[in-house]
């Protein structure tokens, strides 16, 4: 029988983190998900149990991993859960799933980073030509709608922005709101808080489409603080 839904991890190597990573879906594997795991370098002690998928080698970074992650997906959802990102309930993700067979091509629920938690209820898609995205991870994806598109690993701090986007734009994809908490991430990142990080991800928004988002960078950082 096909399987529901499958959970992209993407890794350097076998950390503590990774194995934190598993552990807090085994209870989905347990539900008959799969779990596609790629990985950088061959894992040493860790062995993962029933239902999935390692993808050891050589990758040209984050997004190139990630699109390594989509060639394998043959589930008719899939979601990214990154090594050291925790996901709080199996059942939530049962849940979201009953939203999609009402026919959305993809949930959008909230995270945890530290002590703070990010739901965007507010983000709404017109912000996209604001530059502003909903947390690209706690998204479950429709396969038939959203497995098209891959990540442009070439612009990897605003990869996320661009893939979705593509969503809208060439695809058409309807999304809806989960209300609920998905994932508790590690905190960190290019592209986390700050305002330092909201230069770097401007520059580079500017290296893909010039001036504009320089332009338009106040309003980006209004919206931004108004949907968390």
């Amino acid at each position: 029988m096909k399987k529901q839904l499958s959970v992209i991890t993407i890794s350097y190597e076998e950390t503590t983190e990774l194995i934190n990573t598993y552990e807090s879906i085994r209870d989905l594997l347990d539900l008959g998900t799969q779990w596609i795991l790629v990985i950088n370098q061959p894992l040493k002690n860790f062995v993962p149990g029933k239902g999935t998928r390692i993808i050891e080698g050589k990758d040209k970074g984050l997004y190139d991993a990630l699109n390594l992650g989509l060639n394998e997906v043959n589930t008719d959802y899939f979601m990214l859960l990154h090594s050291g990102d925790i996901i709080f309930d199996a059942k939530a993700f049962s849940r979201a799933i009953t939203y999609m067979e009402e026919g959305y091509d993809y949930i959008l629920g909230g995270s945890q980073i530290g002590n703070r938690l990010y739901k965007s209820r507010y983000w709404k898609k017109w912000m996209l030509r604001f530059y502003v995205q909903p947390p690209h991870l706690p998204i479950i994806y429709k396969t038939q709608s959203c497995i098209k598109e891959r990540y442009n690993f070439e612009i990897s701090t605003v990869a996320d922005f661009y893939y979705l986007r593509k969503l809208f734009q060439r695809q058409g994809v309807s999304y809806k709101h989960s209300g609920e908490v998905y994932i508790r991430m590690s905190p960190g990142g290019l592209t986390t808080s700050g305002l330092s990080s909201f230069l770097h991800v401007t520059a580079s928004f500017m290296k893909v489409d010039g001036f504009m988002p320089l332009l338009i960078s106040p309003f980006r950082l209004l919206l931004k603080i108004l949907i968390r």
